[in-house]
């Protein structure tokens, strides 16, 4: 008589097909996570990028912020050297762009007086400084010979005589490089440039003891903040603020 066995076992090829199985499904979930990993630390990455961007200054004060005073007593206008910051390759200032925002304890706060732009350039042809101004829309406002050095003055006046605005703020860019009629507005490293604001009305212009405060905004970075008190009996002539 023959006994039949009815013990079952599994295909050593079944066994391996359920354990490449779980292996690959093992390896999918390993990618997922990782690559999931990957994806957050990069955007972490990119938004601590941005946030130092905004956080970090774009713009440096570059010397001495400067006033002038054509007759005593009050102050016609007042001018601040600025650079790029370090680590920063240009930052753009148009007008349409960038603002420039003032404040004074004697006449209020003003939202956005920068209308206008220009450059300061040496003409080959009579060796003489000349300077073109632009509006925010491009169009030539002015166009007037400095002299044989770069005067303030000279510039204060030209922008005075064409912008009618009781308060306003200019930016220049001294002895560019840039052909003027590009019209360029980013400031780039090496550059140097003014923030001349002018104070046209008597009723708005600084006097002695009075703090004022002029808040430039590039489009990315720290707004760049210059606050100065002007000084009791304010002279004739130029008045270094420090």
């Amino acid at each position: 008589m023959t006994l039949k066995r009815l013990r079952k076992g599994m295909v050593g090829i079944e066994a391996a097909i359920v354990l490449i199985a779980f292996v690959i499904v093992a390896a999918a979930l390993a990618f997922v996570v990782l690559n999931m990993g990957f994806l957050t630390t990069q955007k972490s990455s990119i938004v601590i990028r941005s946030g130092l961007g905004e956080a970090s200054t774009a713009l440096e004060v570059d010397g001495s912020v400067l006033a002038y005073s054509q007759k005593g007593s009050k102050v016609n206008y007042t001018v601040i050297p600025i650079k790029v910051s370090p680590g920063r390759h240009l930052v753009d200032l148009h007008p349409d762009r960038a603002s420039i925002v003032y404040w004074s304890t004697e006449t209020g706060s003003y939202a956005d007086i920068y209308v206008a732009y220009g450059y300061v350039y040496k003409n080959t042809t009579d060796n003489k400084y000349w300077l073109t101004v632009y509006s925010p829309g491009g169009s030539t406002l002015a166009q007037s010979k400095v002299g044989s050095s770069i005067n303030l003055t000279s510039i204060w006046s030209t922008l005075q005589s064409k912008i009618s605005d009781d308060i306003f703020a200019a930016v220049i860019w001294i002895d560019s490089n840039q052909v003027y009629t590009k019209k360029d507005t980013n400031l780039e490293l090496g550059e140097k440039a003014i923030v001349m604001v002018v104070y046209k009305n008597t009723a708005v212009q600084p006097g002695e003891y009075k703090t004022i405060k002029i808040e430039v905004k590039p489009p990315e970075g720290a707004t760049l903040t210059v606050e100065r008190t002007m000084p009791p009996g304010i002279p004739r002539g130029v008045i270094d603020l420090g």
